[in-house]
């Protein structure tokens, strides 16, 4: 997945938290690292990436390969023919942060 970048178009930092995502997704609007968040569950990564994208007017540029997927999921997705990027991503955060905050450490002591 790929699209026209320009120097405006923020980085994308993706959360695959175990459980609800609104608790570091507070965390890090609070901390005012991020430039926008979007949850992915229904419809999965991929749409929300998209989505992500046409709200915001930007193209995005995204390494499908540093996406983390859960073994037991790329095992059932391969099973079942399906695309994990495309399937339901309970507890997933999808931000946008400006580039001097990608790898800035959260409130809650990781990266």
């Amino acid at each position: 997945m790929a699209g026209q970048r320009n120097a405006s178009t923020p980085p994308l930092a993706i959360s695959t938290n175990q459980g609800s995502a609104s608790s570091p997704a507070l965390a890090a609007a609070n901390a005012q690292y991020v430039t926008a968040m979007h949850d992915p569950t229904e419809g999965g990564v991929a749409t929300g990436l998209l989505e992500l994208a046409i709200a915001s007017g930007n193209g995005l540029e995204v390494d499908l390969d540093a996406i983390p997927i859960p073994a037991i999921a790329a095992e059932l997705c391969a099973v079942y023919g399906l695309d994990p990027l495309g399937t339901i991503a309970s507890g997933a955060l999808i931000a946008t942060a400006a580039p001097h905050n990608v790898g800035a450490p959260n409130p809650r002591g990781t990266k």
